[in-house]
């Protein structure tokens, strides 16, 4: 089938029938591995034992039926049919052993197939699926870690993350490519990629932050351009992230990526107060449709550059939207609450106004209350109405000591601010 492949498709990781049956190749090549041979042989071996196992428990009914029997005799009649059945066992087990070998064997084949595809377009940078497959075997390594609980010490010999990172580098062959800058990029990537999967943010960050240092956009494909981007942007380099976005823009609107670009320049632009600008960007991809990954955090910035230039009609029907969209549901919907109340609260010029921001408040921080962040903010704002608009010092006391008690809560920003506040109740 591989050599199919490459006849058939030539190793083209931009066509994506080519990357399908790819993936068809690899995915087959692992299920050879469990035989139906040895389904059978373990009901062979179940036959086997099944007559001699009925036997021996019919005679041990029998016995146990009869008056006159000594108890050395039902005992050795049990332990007859324990003895059949620790055999049937170790049988079984035998079956399992070469069941196990031969799954690992072909995972080991299916791994070498993916290896030598990756391989073979390292170093073109116009093979954009060459990202696809290097995430693709990132997550197979990953799946072959067992994990610890957090300052557990790993059992002797067992397979690590730093034993995976070892296969990785091994697998892309990047001791061959170590003069081609593309290929030690996608290195870095991949590293980055397994990070990802193992859970281990700052070996993402760092190895990012390699590519991020070491080579310039027109270096990179969208893919990792997009990739480091958001986790540049995430870290506070706005310039970095700005020239790798920017590029997307620039030469790779066509990609599936071109939404990062998007949702990133607009994200900075936020950031910096350009709410013009960040509307207008989120308008183009929306408007045209160029939301793959990213349209969720279009929305999201769309709806706060709306409610930032007073239009609170449009950015009230945003935020309303993300937060009753079951597939969003998670700390933008948090979020949103914490604008819906922040919009009611600017907007308000009387009790009802406010307590209509405290409504929002209050759903944001009992409904979301393990997105820390966005229930502290909605706490400590609700506390305040309480406290400077509805001159209601015992209610903004209590909700305060509420807020203090939350284990997820004390350690944010907004639980200093305030413990000072109620010290000045």
């Amino acid at each position: 089938m591989r050599d199919l492949f490459k006849e058939i498709f030539d190793w083209n990781h931009n066509d994506p029938k080519a990357m399908t049956y790819l993936y068809e190749v690899i995915r087959s090549t692992e299920r050879m591995g469990d035989m139906p041979e040895f389904a059978v042989e373990s009901e062979k071996v179940r036959k086997n034992f099944s007559t001699q196992l009925a036997a021996a428990r019919k005679k041990v009914d029998e016995l146990e039926r009869r008056d006159k029997v000594t108890k050395e005799e039902v005992d050795a009649a049990k332990a007859g049919v324990k003895k059949l059945s620790a055999e049937l066992e170790a049988e079984l087990a035998k079956v399992e052993v070469k069941r196990q070998v031969s799954i690992a064997d072909q995972k080991k084949r299916a791994l070498k197939i993916l290896s030598d595809a990756v391989s073979e377009s390292i170093n073109d940078r116009t093979q954009e699926g060459t990202e696809k497959l290097i995430v693709f075997l990132a997550e197979k390594l990953s799946r072959k870690i067992k994990r610890v609980k957090p300052g557990t010490k790993p059992e002797p010999g067992a397979y690590t993350s730093a034993e995976a990172e070892k296969e990785l580098v091994k697998l892309l062959r990047l001791e061959d490519h170590r003069d081609s800058l593309v290929a030690q990029a996608r290195g870095f990537f991949a590293l980055g990629q397994l990070a990802v999967f193992t859970r281990e943010p700052e070996k993402t960050a760092a190895n990012f932050a390699k590519i991020a240092a070491n080579y310039k956009a027109e270096e990179l494909n969208p893919t990792i351009l997009a990739m480091v981007g958001d986790s540049l942007l995430s870290k506070g380099d706005q310039k970095k992230a700005a020239d790798f976005f920017g590029y997307i823009l620039e030469h790779s609107r066509s990609t599936e990526y071109a939404d990062y670009g998007f949702a990133g320049l607009a994200e900075i632009a936020f950031a910096n107060k350009k709410y013009a600008d960040a509307l207008s960007l989120c308008n183009e991809a929306i408007d045209n449709n160029i939301l793959m990954s990213k349209e969720l955090d279009l929305r999201f910035t769309r709806a706060r550059a709306l409610a930032e230039l007073s239009k609170y009609a449009e950015a009230k029907k945003e935020f309303e939207e993300i937060a009753k969209t079951k597939e969003w549901r998670g700390e933008k919907t948090a979020a949103s609450l914490y604008w819906l109340g922040l919009m009611a609260e600017r907007q308000a010029t009387d009790d009802k106004g406010y307590n209509e921001a405290i409504a929002y408040y209050r759903r944001c921080y009992m409904t979301w209350k393990k997105y820390e962040v966005w229930a502290a903010k909605s706490y400590f704002a609700s506390a305040k109405l309480f406290a400077n608009k509805l001159n209601q010092k015992d209610a903004a006391k209590a909700l305060l000591k509420e807020m203090l008690e939350k284990d997820r809560i004390k350690d944010t920003r907004e639980a200093d601010e305030a413990k000072a506040f109620l010290l000045g109740l």
